[in-house]
């Protein structure tokens, strides 16, 4: 058989913190990648402010945590979030946070403080985290970083993929042929648009205008109130850029007024509470939103970061995420290219990064809400806060209970579990309830291997020491030898190490378990009290490999062909002069027809609470049942079959099906 030739196996579009990280976690794992960036520049307004623990987690493996540290704002400035009146009114309450400068001198407090990472969580604009990671990536990995270049197109094949680039100067064209393509394109990407995918979820929270801005002012009002982020009676939103004179202010479009048209100065006074000189240095207009794509691959072409979803920037987690989608791409990829991972396995991203982007889209609307009702209030209520000391005390405590998780989320960033991965061997224990702002370190499979610092090697983290493949840890003073799973592993050219753990406190973390398998993002994947057998070995090996996985996610029914394209599931839909509605709470699928009159009658009735519905062109419902994971099939005689069941292959909560035009679910 002839080996496709390819200038490159990745082609990554898109050299933004997400397309760098995954290029450089390709190298670290020995694959060579092409990345595409249009931009020659820093972008003009600063996006994401926070490089939170699980981004800084991925950055220490990479060799450049200690570079992105030293940027951005002084290590002694202030990282907490103080909500005022206005920034010359006064404070009703605060969040505290470490500075920099309290980690390095062992007094941090507050926020983070007791999180179990080996690396917390960073206050750095993108502005200023870009420069050191590119400069890493292109010292340390040499990646082949083509900036000044763009994707204009790309073709599909059984061999790869042809892509068609320009340059941006002179405007020629070349093609690069690639075994794999990655969009990492940002929230306007080319490459899910050309693979047909779409954002799905709430495509209009609100309407808003961020300055970047140059204000002395604004600098000596903050010495007042030291602070990282102030948030303001009204809504306004400011956030301290350079540690200097560089502010970002996020203002609120009015409903019924344009974007386009609005003029944010007015609300950037009345958030100050004075008029004040500014430089500007950047406008952003934009939409919130909360997104998630409906299809995270196409073939050989993936999405990642905001290419793959959108939502609203409460918590920090846009760009974060995109950062933990290219650690969970970049060891698939990796395993594929170089024939220890099934192909097949490659089908487990999709499924398990869609389940956290719901995730956080979902709590990213649920902050912005909080942010709104705290913030926005009547007059009369604004009144008394500016007005009276009490009326701010007694307002503390509904703050902080309400808007405490957006800071605590140590949930979200350490405790997120992949449950339902065709890549985890889980067992009969059930996994600990995901819970937003609280962490319990556990060995459950799916979840990120719980941190250690190691005895007797100053500052050495457990993490540390995994190896670029899976890693076998030993845990305990006499664990078992795990034998079995090593000869497995070197039988397959799988890449293993071994780590003997036996510090107590692994016990306690890890639960009791003697041995703990964990892949190469840092996710266990099994775990055992005792020696397994040579057969139980090749069965994990062949589950965590992708071996197991079927060759095809979804089966197909029986359907006459027909004519038509997709049909979407919605709760309800309109046939002729029917109404046809999907009622989870009485599991049923029922019609309305007002014709003659309102007469109502039950179509099906359904074991399991229907959370869509959809007509096929020859006249059968099609109900997905979210909380279940199943697909039932009512015919016009109301006689509903099981389609399938997607409860092993699905991660998550099934949305929505689409019926293509042979039939196809």
């Amino acid at each position: 058989m002839t080996t496709p030739h390819h200038d490159t196996p990745i082609l990554i579009a898109g050299g933004g913190p997400v397309g760098i990280t995954l290029a450089m976690d390709l190298a670290w794992r020995g694959v060579k990648s092409i990345v595409l960036e249009a931009r020659q520049d820093l972008p003009p307004s600063p996006r994401c402010n926070t490089t939170n623990a699980r981004s800084m987690e991925i950055f220490r493996r990479l060799g450049c945590a200690d570079a992105i540290r030293a940027a951005g704002l002084p290590a002694e400035h202030s990282t907490d979030v103080v909500y005022m009146t206005a920034m010359n009114g006064d404070e009703f309450a605060r969040f505290e946070r470490p500075t920099p400068l309290d980690w390095r001198h062992g007094t941090a407090r507050g926020i983070g403080s007791d999180w179990p990472t080996p690396e917390p969580q960073h206050f750095i604009s993108q502005r200023y985290m870009e420069p050191p990671l590119r400069a890493h990536a292109l010292q340390h990995y040499a990646i082949d970083l083509r900036q000044g270049t763009e994707l204009v197109s790309f073709s599909r094949d059984e061999g790869g993929v042809t892509a068609t680039v320009r340059d941006s100067a002179t405007g020629q064209q070349s093609t690069i042929r690639a075994a794999y393509l990655v969009g990492a394109d940002g929230s306007n990407s080319r490459v899910r648009r050309d693979i047909g995918a779409r954002l799905e979820g709430i495509p209009k929270i609100a309407d808003n205008v961020t300055v970047f801005i140059r204000a002395r002012r604004l600098s000596e009002l903050c010495a007042k109130h030291p602070g990282w982020m102030y948030r303001f009676l009204g809504g306004g939103v400011i956030v301290a850029i350079g540690g200097d004179d560089e502010w970002l202010i996020h203002t609120n479009v009015p409903a019924g007024q344009s974007l386009d048209n609005f003029d944010p100065e007015p609300a950037m006074f009345a958030a100050i509470g004075e008029r004040f000189d500014y430089e500007v240095l950047d406008v952003a207009r934009w939409t919130a939103r909360a997104m998630v794509c409906n299809k995270f691959r196409q073939d050989r072409v993936f999405l990642a970061g905001d290419a793959a979803h959108l939502w609203i920037p409460m918590g920090g987690f846009g760009m974060n995420a995109g950062i933990g989608d290219a650690c969970a791409l970049g060891w698939l990829l990796a395993g594929v290219h170089q024939g220890w991972l099934d192909p097949k396995a490659l089908d487990a991203y999709a499924l398990e990064r869609t389940s956290l982007g719901e995730t956080v889209a979902l709590q990213a609307v649920k902050w912005g809400q909080d942010m709104v009702r705290l913030l926005r209030l009547p007059p009369e209520r604004a009144a008394q806060l500016r007005n009276s000391a009490g009326a701010r005390a007694a307002y503390e405590p509904v703050v902080r209970s309400a808007n405490s998780s957006e800071w605590q989320a140590v949930g979200m960033m350490l405790g997120f579990a992949y449950l339902g991965s065709p890549l985890v061997a889980y067992d009969d224990m059930p996994a600990p309830p995901f819970v937003l702002d609280e962490y319990r370190e556990t060995s459950s499979p799916g979840v990120r291997a719980p941190h250690l610092w190691r005895d007797g090697l100053a500052r050495v983290a457990l993490h540390d020491q995994f190896g670029i493949g899976f890693t076998l840890l030993r845990i305990g003073a006499t664990p078992p030898a795990g034998t079995a799973l090593v000869e497995a592993a070197q039988a397959r050219s799988v890449p293993f190490t071994v780590l003997d753990v036996p510090e107590p406190d692994a016990q306690r973390k890890y639960q009791g378990y003697g041995l703990v398998l964990v892949r190469p993002d840092q996710h266990i994947v099994w775990r055992s009290r005792s020696e397994p057998s040579a057969a139980q070995a090749d069965a994990v090996l062949d589950r965590v490999t992708g071996k197991l996985m079927p060759a095809q996610q979804v089966a197909r029914f029986t359907a006459q062909r027909q004519r038509g394209g997709q049909l979407r599931v919605e709760d309800l839909l309109v046939r002729r002069d029917t109404l046809l509605l999907a009622q989870a709470g009485l599991r049923r699928a029922q019609s309305l027809d007002w014709a003659s009159g309102i007469h109502s009658r039950t179509l099906a009735q359904l074991p399991d609470p229907p959370t869509g519905l959809a007509t096929l062109p020859d006249g059968r419902l099609l109900l997905p049942c979210g909380a279940e994971r199943s697909v039932w099939v009512v015919d016009r005689d109301g006689r509903a079959s099981r389609y399938a069941d997607l409860a092993a292959l699905s991660a998550g909560r099934l949305a929505y099906v689409v019926v293509d035009r042979t039939g196809g679910v």
